[in-house]
């Protein structure tokens, strides 16, 4: 049961990373390094770092083990990982599938342990959300972990990291494909100021969003709600949006977004409670996403 349980989580995992990557266009490239994982103290931080895995009933709306995790290679940064689901058997697989934190682990003569789990990889470009399934046993340790999105330059990305060796205190090695969604052929870098923006509100409830362009040229005065977009247009000479931008929120100063292409903007770049949908640049076009500037 516990194999067969195993592999139907892996062609779960394996179905939706594939029916992502039909629906768009990737760019992907081959990975490699090592991983370690330390057991976190204290603290769960993946819960709250991947809310949405853990919103189902008890026992399965906390994870059972946490970790922290080291990356060097292709792949370099820290994260955090959660036990979702463990389960034990013996060589005889006769021990059925149980949470850890409710099986004596050690009375089990030459355990296999399963397991499914959440991480999160914080890297200087972004964070990555993978979804994870494994097996620890005698032999060593094997891990599946499905990229299934992230943030800024991880946006949308999804691929494959296969994980062996003793990881948990020790190092072992990763393996497998990152892919990320591929730039628009007819985006540019931001060049010569930028023309106009349609932006995304972030915030929580229905606002009165100002939105200003150098001193006191207001561009934007509309109600908006929650996720929805507005697009601003440029008032100079050149019809750009100047040197920057300041919105406000109900009266409040929420945030300024530099406009001049001094400072890297692009199709994902969030500021305050706002975020660029689309905006074009006077002399680049298109602004591509974020990660291509």
């Amino acid at each position: 049961m516990k194999k067969n349980l195993f592999v139907i989580v892996l062609l779960i995992m394996g179905f939706v990373s594939t029916k992502s990557m039909a629906e768009t266009t990737y760019t992907c490239k081959e990975i490699s390094g090592f991983v370690r994982l330390e057991p976190e103290i204290g603290t769960c931080a993946v819960a709250d770092e991947f809310p949405a895995a853990y919103l189902g009933s008890e026992p399965f709306n906390m994870p059972f083990t946490c970790f922290t995790i080291q990356m060097l290679g292709d792949i370099q940064g820290t994260g955090v990982c959660g036990l979702t689901v463990e389960g034990m058997t013996d060589l005889q697989d006769s021990e059925g599938l149980t949470p850890a934190n409710l099986t004596d682990e050690y009375e089990v003569f030459e355990p296999r342990r399963f397991f499914t789990a959440r991480s999160v990889l914080f890297l200087p470009e972004g964070k990555i959300l993978t979804v994870d399934a494994g097996i620890n046993g005698r032999w060593g340790d094997a891990e599946h972990l499905v990229i299934v999105g992230g943030t800024d330059s991880y946006e949308q990305a999804t691929g494959n990291f296969f994980v062996t060796g003793n990881i948990i205190e020790n190092w072992g090695r990763y393996r497998g494909t990152l892919c990320v969604p591929a730039c628009d052929d007819d985006c540019g870098e931001c060049d010569g100021k930028v023309i106009d923006l349609t932006l995304q509100y972030n915030g929580e409830a229905p606002a009165l969003i100002k939105v200003e362009q150098g001193k006191e040229d207001i561009v934007f005065l509309n109600m908006v709600a929650p996720a929805e977009h507005f697009t601003i247009i440029g008032s100079d000479k050149k019809g750009t949006l100047g040197k920057k931008i300041n919105l406000w929120v109900n009266g409040v100063h929420n945030t300024e977004i530099h406009t001049s292409c001094s400072k890297p903007i692009g199709r994902g770049f969030v500021s305050g409670d706002f975020e660029v949908v689309e905006g074009h640049s006077l002399k680049g076009g298109k602004l591509c996403p974020k990660s291509e500037e």
